[in-house]
């Protein structure tokens, strides 16, 4: 079987965890692709950054595209895993080395989230 890991912080996750949303966003500070002959179903895994290291939830890859951050916010609102478009941007601008006013964000959409509580996460896996 084939996945994805994604790495990302614990403010993305937790919001999350919070909303149940049935889709998110797992987005990327720049447009490049992330992985490629990926197809719609493949497992993506959500891997915590420092200091947690660890498998902590996934989801279902729906789709990838690239968006401007501001239509990034229209279309996917709180499932950014941000309560606003500024916090989003807050998020993101440290992260992006383009300055542009509007960056182009990597969007991967996924269906189905689960985002499991500290007990079950799975310490930090190789590679």
């Amino acid at each position: 079987m084939r996945f994805w890991v994604g790495v990302t912080d614990s403010h993305w996750f937790g919001f999350l965890k919070e909303h149940l949303f049935e889709e998110v966003n797992f987005w990327q500070p720049n447009p490049r692709v992330p992985f490629l002959n990926a197809t719609a179903g493949m497992p993506f895994l959500f891997k915590l950054k420092r200091p947690h290291h660890h498998i902590a939830g996934g989801g279902f890859l729906i789709a990838y595209t690239h968006l401007p951050l501001s239509l990034a916010w229209e279309i996917f609102g709180e499932k950014n895993g941000a309560p606003t478009c500024d916090a989003l941007e807050d998020r993101i601008r440290p992260l992006n080395r383009t300055h542009q006013r509007d960056p182009e964000i990597g969007c991967t959409l996924l269906a189905n989230p689960f985002f499991w509580d500290p007990g079950d996460w799975l310490e930090n896996p190789p590679g």
